[in-house]
């Protein structure tokens, strides 16, 4: 089943929002109040079988429950069952290309529109909705059920047990559907309380059997292999009393990621016919190689590259805040949540120019600001710069700001892609060439350009400001990365000297040369040249030096920009 379509209204902080999935894999990324678990609980409620979720008034968008919540979701690649005569087949409609039509043109794929309204009175009503009906008609629990639609969250113990709506029932199911596993699971559980002798019925020690082979696929190993039973501890808790066990042990005393990896290797198995998952953080509970070995396994044998909404058996649409997720995936699996102040939620894609930055600088996408430096020492200087604000009770996390790895001539390019997306976006950058948006271009667009004066770069702007204390260090520094005698041979050439005019005392060297500008521009160009603080190490090593010297600088064009960084920093969103 896929999810063609979402239209949420005034439920939790989302006022409206209109969502068309571009593809059958999607992780939703934002800002943490975006409402990305409200678009997942959105769908998840619209879509799931259960017939009293329990709303409140916490539940409607500003606590007003003058207005309805509505939730309306429209889904194709729906079950036989469902879309037959004697079910809901005269009530689709058709979803193409270019949306929704109630009468279906070619091209177009079956659909089923359902709708959640939940009014002041708080009780649910589910129905399907088509322009050709004079009203809405309500669907059942039961038919909502054949929708195979799994919302995996923080608590996933219930899917661990043969309890209504989980996992391991539907994966347990037999011909005669999930009201019969349940009775059996029922009786199986009354017949050990009641201290009995009990057969567990086949479905149920095939179904605990299939767990484990499937949990193997996700390094989820069983030590004494995986067994119903009952779980006399979770009589008293949301779980069903008859659970899965591994050996006498029942799993929901495992680990948080074990766990959700089990249930997502079971839903997965589901969803081989036809489903979609809801997963809110994809990462909670797991270690970097299980994120990227789940990751894999739940999009194997997919091209999200190049397909498009209407190929594939299932619909896998998560949330995350982990920079180990966005690594492994591409932009095109990437959508950008975003929230005005008045409650509108779009869903937007990310464009290609950021590729790249998703494995260089993944952190950049998880906060509200993005500071987007052009090269490594940019990165390392400002990193520094944030340690010592940091002391002062202005730290970038606190001000909800990342960096970004600008890369050089694509700095300008992905400043204004970050701006296109919503960020609030400065650019930290030389001044030695022409940029591409224009400095004017970006400026209007409400990007914070900041560059050194006198057409320099970062290395030559630091190397022109700080004190002559501070240029000994760098030199020292420089040494620590190559050595004294290479130093002193490069400066030597840059200057038209011999290498024995540069004594053993580095704060004689400036002498050699015939002022202390000439001396300062030449070491300038070959640490250029020479890439001694190309990166970020190196960079963050200069920063600290910049920091050590800060109050002595304080008329410098390089401290006055280090200023503009720290009061962008300050800006209200």
């Amino acid at each position: 089943m896929k999810l063609q379509h979402l239209k949420v209204s005034r439920f939790r902080g989302i006022r409206e929002l209109d969502w068309t999935p571009p593809s059958d894999f999607i992780c939703l990324i934002g800002a943490g109040d975006a409402c990305k678990s409200a678009i997942l609980d959105a769908a998840d409620l619209v879509l799931s079988p259960r017939w009293n979720p329990g709303f409140d008034d916490s539940d409607f968008f500003g606590g007003d429950t003058t207005q309805p919540i509505l939730v309306e979701a429209t889904v194709s690649a729906l079950p036989i069952e469902l879309i037959s005569d004697k079910k809901w087949g005269r009530q689709t409609r058709g979803w193409g290309k270019d949306g929704l039509h109630d009468e279906p043109i070619e091209g177009d794929v079956e659909a089923l529109t359902i709708r959640l309204t939940v009014g002041a009175d708080l009780e649910p009503q589910w129905t399907v909705v088509n322009d050709r009906l004079d009203e809405p008609i309500r669907i059942r629990a039961q038919d909502r059920e054949l929708l195979g639609v799994a919302r995996l969250g923080a608590f996933v113990d219930s899917h661990l047990s043969w309890s209504r709506n989980s996992v391991l029932t539907r994966l347990t199911e037999s011909s005669q559907g999930i009201s019969s596993v349940l009775a059996s699971a029922a009786r199986a559980a009354k017949a050990v309380m009641a201290g009995g002798q009990v057969v567990t019925p086949k479905s149920l020690t095939d179904a605990a059997s299939k767990a484990e082979e499937l949990g193997e696929s996700l390094a989820v190993p069983s030590q004494h292999g995986f067994t119903p039973n009952l779980d006399t501890a979770a009589i008293g808790v949301s779980a069903g009393a008859l659970t899965l066990h591994d050996g006498d042990v029942p799993l929901r005393r495992a680990g948080l990621g074990t766990k959700r990896l089990l249930a997502l290797a079971m839903q997965r198995q589901l969803s081989k016919a036809g489903g979609i998952l809801l997963v809110d953080e994809v990462e909670h509970g797991l270690e970097p190689h299980r994120i990227k070995r789940l990751l894999r396994s739940l999009r194997s044998g997919r091209d999200h590259m190049t397909k498009g909404p209407f190929g594939g058996n299932d619909h896998v649409v998560m949330t995350t805040h982990s920079p180990t997720v966005l690594q492994e995936l591409s932009v095109h699996e990437l959508e950008l949540v975003r929230r005005t102040n008045d409650g509108a939620v779009s869903v937007e894609p990310l464009p290609t120019i950021l590729q790249s930055l998703l494995r260089r600088s993944p952190d950049s996408f998880l906060g509200r600001k993005v500071i987007v430096c052009e090269g490594k020492t940019e990165m390392g200087v400002t990193r520094a710069l944030d340690d010592m604000w940091a002391g002062s009770g202005e730290p970038f996390a606190l001000m909800g700001v990342n960096l970004a790895y600008g890369n050089g001539s694509e700095a300008p390019g992905i400043a204004d892609s970050f701006k296109g997306l919503g960020y609030p976006t400065a650019l930290l950058c030389d001044s030695d060439r022409d940029l591409s948006p224009s400095v004017d271009e970006m400026q209007k667009r409400g990007i914070e350009v900041i560059q050194w004066s006198g057409g320099l770069r970062i290395e030559q702007r630091i190397i022109n400001d700080l004190p002559t204390a501070g240029v000994n260090e760098l030199i020292q520094l420089a040494m620590s990365y190559t050595s004294e005698d290479n130093v002193a041979t490069v400066l030597a050439e840059a200057l038209g000297k011999a290498r024995s005019d540069f004594g053993p005392s580095i704060e004689e060297w400036s002498k050699v040369a015939n002022s202390q500008q000439t001396f300062r521009d030449a070491l300038a160009k070959v640490a250029d040249a020479r890439k001694w603080f190309k990166s970020e190490g190196p960079g963050e090593a200069i920063g600290k030096i910049v920091v050590k010297y800060y109050e002595e600088i304080k008329d410098t064009d390089l401290r006055i920009k280090l200023e503009q960084v720290r009061n962008w920093t300050r800006k209200k969103i």
